[in-house]
């Protein structure tokens, strides 16, 4: 498919594609609101956040669509996560589950999930819906549609016996990302340099649509979703990998992490390793920073993760842990 601009200038598909992904970066308007619990899986956390170049299984829902084009099978998966876990006897908790299958009718490869963050006041529901597909030069893209739901428990005076109004809102937004990876055995380099592995690169957009997402109590609009821009470079081998992503909001955040391949096994038996993980986080804006760890157990077509995240600036309301269970079929 091509976009036949005046007489001269042919625009394929994948060059549209991206120059529309640059322009959203480039009109960044600085907007507020809620919804910022949104993962879908751990690994991620793991790593620093750092997961633009190497969303590549359910968690790509979170952070680029288009790597759910790298999944190499179907998979299903469940997520938990005691947010703060120093905060009042761990009430806010984050709950995700979802799905991702390769040949389904016309659109191909879909995921689709959702998300379910609750404070014991209030609850936050997200639910993406995606599809991705391969572009030439080994690029991949991605899309995807989210809805929204935000309520509040209505709150009782204990003295007058009088109930608040119930505050709701409802909307949508969309989601989109790029992907692209480099076998570096296939790239000749000078004085016989001959790196292994690959290097991935992610270019994603969050709330491409910033609709109106929060209402006050006269059901007023009182805030918008934020665009969020993030770019990633990933160094990826065998024994382990490299990440860094710079995220373009409140400031400017980056975020890196690291994992290594600590033991694998492939005998009659099965498949099995175990991964080891450290990243970080820094806030320009704030000037905080996070620190988190994590690991990973694989076995045949189980996967399960595990993460912890520190805070600098609340490490009195104690480590985030968060779990997931993957199923590949």
């Amino acid at each position: 498919m091509s976009i036949q601009f005046r007489k001269n200038l042919r625009i394929t598909r994948p060059v549209f594609f991206m120059l529309m992904m640059i322009g959203a970066m480039l009109w960044t308007p600085k907007l507020h609101a809620g919804f910022e619990i949104g993962d879908y899986g751990t690994r991620s956390l793991g790593l620093g956040r750092a997961y633009t170049a190497l969303a590549g299984d359910g968690e790509a829902l979170a952070y680029n669509i288009a790597g759910l084009a790298r999944t190499p099978d179907n998979l299903a998966f469940t997520s938990y996560a005691n947010l703060f876990g120093g905060i009042n006897e761990g009430s806010l908790r984050h709950f995700s589950a979802g799905v991702v299958y390769h040949d389904t009718p016309i659109l191909g490869l879909m995921g689709a999930g959702i998300s379910v963050f609750t404070t014991g006041v209030s609850q936050e529901i997200q639910v993406p819906i995606a599809t991705t597909f391969k572009l030439p030069l080994n690029i991949s893209a991605g899309v995807a549609l989210r809805g929204l739901y935000w309520g509040m428990i209505p709150d009782v005076d204990p003295v007058t016996g009088i109930q608040d109004d119930a505050l709701s809102k409802f909307t949508f937004t969309a989601d989109a990302g790029l992907y692209y990876d480099l076998d570096l055995s296939q790239v000749k380099f000078p004085l016989g340099i001959a790196p292994k592995g690959k290097i991935a690169l992610g270019l994603a957009i969050k709330n491409l649509i910033p609709m109106s997402i929060a209402v006050d109590s006269d059901q007023k609009d009182a805030g918008r979703l934020p665009v969020i821009p993030r770019m990633g470079i990933a160094w990826i081998t065998s024994g382990g990998l490299v990440s860094i992503d710079y995220v373009l909001e409140d400031g400017g955040q980056l975020r890196a992490g690291v994992e290594l391949n600590t033991l694998s096994v492939d005998n009659r038996f099965g498949k099995a390793a175990i991964l080891v993980r450290a990243g970080g986080a820094s806030d320009s804006d704030t000037g905080g920073s996070e620190l988190s760890g994590g690991f990973g157990l694989r076995y045949n077509q189980f996967r399960l993760d595990a993460a912890y995240v520190w805070s600098q600036s609340l490490l009195d309301a104690g480590a985030t842990q968060r779990y997931t269970l993957t199923y590949e079929f």
